[in-house]
């Protein structure tokens, strides 16, 4: 799976900002809509939640002196001729711009420097929106696949299951944070692996 690291920041809903590691399900934090605004959206999953490892980061470095670490397969947002477009974070070059929080919206911010460093621990976690802001940078919560919408769709079930059991029992199905990688995107990775054309996963 593909995650960030142990110290990142995440923008919770009251503009605070909490290290993943202490991102809990059921917690509200900041996130990006469709069209790039900046929302509240719930965790109701961790796809990914192993402290103890370590894994290599690609880490982009912007004008504002700010920086962003992800695993190279991770989808972060960058501007484009359309707003926002997600591409993986090993794909990022400097001169192409990170969209990052900025008084409550989302402004450009150039990449000046892409280094890889190893780094200890690996969480991914997952929001209704499918995305949120780590270290004030606009990321999707998914990697691997090359669309943002393709991950949203293969998740939609389990979204309704949270709904669903949330509306009716009080708790989501999905109420237990497991460690290490979540067996519902796993089973789902090794799906498209086997049935998807390369162009959708990577």
């Amino acid at each position: 799976m593909n995650c960030f690291p142990s110290g990142t920041y995440v923008t919770m809903a009251d503009g605070k900002h909490k290290p993943i590691e202490t991102v809990h399900i059921g917690d509200v934090v900041k996130a990006v809509d469709s069209e790039g605004g900046i929302v509240d959206s719930e965790v109701f999953m961790f796809l990914d939640n192993s402290p103890n490892v370590t894994a290599e980061y690609v880490v982009l470095v912007t004008s504002n002196g700010k920086r962003m670490r992800a695993t190279p397969a991770h989808l972060v947002a960058v501007k484009s001729s359309t707003g926002l477009q997600y591409k993986h974070a090993s794909s990022v070059q400097t001169g192409e711009e990170l969209l990052m929080a900025v008084d409550g919206s989302l402004k450009p911010s150039t990449v000046v420097a892409v280094r890889r460093q190893h780094l200890r621990g690996a969480f991914a976690p997952l929001t209704l929106e499918g995305s949120l802001l780590v270290d004030d940078a606009a990321a999707s919560c998914y990697a691997v696949v090359t669309k943002q919408w393709i991950a949203q769709w293969a998740l939609a079930p389990a979204r309704l299951a949270h709904y669903a059991t949330k509306s009716t029992m009080g708790v989501s199905a999905w109420g237990q944070q497991l460690d290490g990688v979540h067996w519902v995107p796993a089973a789902l990775w090794q799906l498209a692996e086997l049935a998807l054309p390369s162009v959708v996963v990577q």
